[in-house]
């Protein structure tokens, strides 16, 4: 869960910001409290109070400000003496207004607070447009994430199992083909196991809605494979190099070799590929430019 700055497991769930991240927006309000958690009470029941200044101490308490910031922004400290909290959503649907960078913490989540890409309330967990960032990574990197959030990327399965597990979440996934279409298709019931459970994946296939193909629904209950740990039983993961959850090569592999690899234009089987797409006039043995994994609370 997010670290408890603030001194109180009550308000643990706030992160301190650098200076480059603060508001300079006037705040909602500013009043003397005896303590930070005073402060951070204030703004748990304010429902536009994203974000929290704490002065420093004086016989009095400490002054707090209130703003309705909830993200990672740019701007500068409005008094240098403050110190900025900001409230750490669960997912992106908390700010289902905002598409950039926020920071996120689900409870349960064991680790620091990650920076998301959120689009109006989307939570991305997998963005990948080109061939520059290496997918082929060990069962730990896949863990814990990686890339670049703004960027192509991997969320990290231990965020994902965070934010999903036990709830109901939708996956919408956007497919970008070698013959310049793209498409869109949704599961809901998405959420993946513990890694006690290989991160397993589950979602519900009668729930699928696209204008191509299902590709998904073989792949339910398969656990998570990378080239360290082969939960798949096959050796698909030496070849496609991405980790994913294996079913044989086939269906759908969205972390697998980028088709300018030259080893595609022989066997693209085992590349970058979505097999749904055969419906719809797929070229290049169905593969893809590009693809973005998304979730979000239904």
């Amino acid at each position: 869960m997010a670290k408890n700055v603030l001194g109180d497991s009550k308000f643990s769930r706030f992160t301190k910001l650098n200076s480059d991240e603060t508001s300079s927006l006037s705040p909602l309000v500013t009043l003397e409290v005896e303590t930070k958690g005073a402060c951070a009470l204030q703004c748990h029941q304010d429902a536009s109070c994203k974000v929290i200044a704490v002065g420093p101490a004086t016989k009095f308490g400490v002054s707090c400000s209130l703003y309705s910031k909830y993200r990672e922004i740019e701007g500068h400290i409005i008094y240098t003496d403050n110190t900025y909290f900001a409230k750490v959503a669960s997912d992106c649907s908390d700010e289902p207004g905002y598409n950039g960078l926020m920071k996120i913490s689900p409870p349960g989540f064991n680790g620091a607070p990650v920076t998301v890409w959120c689009s109006f309330g989307w939570t991305y967990i997998q963005r990948r447009t080109g061939p520059e960032l290496n997918f082929d990574r060990t069962w730990d990197e896949y863990r814990a994430g990686f890339g670049f959030n703004q960027g192509d990327h991997w969320v990290g399965n231990e965020l994902v199992h965070a934010i999903t597990y036990g709830k109901s979440y939708r996956l919408k996934v956007r497919l970008d083909s070698y013959n310049n279409n793209t498409y869109y298709i949704t599961y809901d019931d998405f959420y993946l196991e513990s890694e006690d459970q290989n991160y397993a994946l589950n979602l519900d296939p009668n729930t699928f809605v696209g204008s191509i193909g299902d590709s998904f629904a073989p792949n339910v209950g398969q656990p998570f494979t990378t080239l360290d740990r082969n939960n798949a039983g096959n050796s698909c993961v030496g070849t496609a190099l991405g980790g994913w959850w294996y079913i044989g090569c086939g269906y759908v592999m969205l972390t697998a070799r980028y088709p300018d690899d030259p080893y595609c234009a022989s066997i693209p089987l085992k590349c970058f590929k979505y097999s749904g797409i055969t419906n719809n006039n797929c070229d290049t043995g169905c593969l893809l430019r590009g693809s973005v994994m998304m979730i979000k609370p239904v």
